[in-house]
């Protein structure tokens, strides 16, 4: 477990929150040189996420799933790793059922407290109209999604993500 203190809320917060719903697994390790998602989330196909109270969290969640939060602005060098952890797991998935459609793979959603137009645009990130202000989704292969938690509406289906920002967002 992280000794710090963003990261262990982090994690108590999904856990608490998504348990219910779905397995959750902190600091998931994924093969090659040591690292850890974040939260990778589960859901139990047999239960719902409620929307009326996970608002966005459970669309977001309804397939399986890498959270990585930032307390601080996105850097290439985050980009990159939290894009290695995707891989290294598609390769996980596909060694388990070679024939997986992407479709069915997790997705990977990057949670940050802000982020710079430059970045977005050198990864290529589009604003995503199914969510609207804030999410920036990658090429639609790397099923991955950039979360800017400064610029959410709010609005009570963003509350569960303003949770992670900054100061009063």
């Amino acid at each position: 477990m992280s000794t710090k203190p963003f990261d262990q809320f982090n994690k108590r917060l999904f856990e608490t929150l998504l348990s219910p719903f779905g397995t959750v697994t902190p600091n998931r390790a994924v093969l090659g040189e040591e690292r850890a998602i974040d939260i990778y989330f589960e859901p139990n196909p047999n239960v719902s996420l409620p929307v009326q109270e996970l608002g966005y969290l459970s669309l977001m969640l309804d397939k399986p799933a890498l959270l990585e939060p930032f307390r601080s602005s996105l850097s290439d060098e985050d980009m990159h790793n939290c894009l290695l952890k995707l891989f290294l797991v598609y390769a996980e998935y596909r060694r388990q059922e070679e024939s997986i459609k992407t479709e069915n793979l997790p997705r990977l959603w990057i949670l940050c407290a802000s982020v710079s137009n430059v970045l977005i645009e050198e990864f290529n990130g589009q604003f995503d109209t199914t969510f609207g202000e804030g999410f920036y989704s990658l090429a639609p292969r790397l099923r991955a999604t950039i979360v800017v938690i400064d610029e959410l509406p709010t609005t009570p289906e963003t509350l569960w993500l303003r949770l992670l920002g900054r100061g009063r967002t």
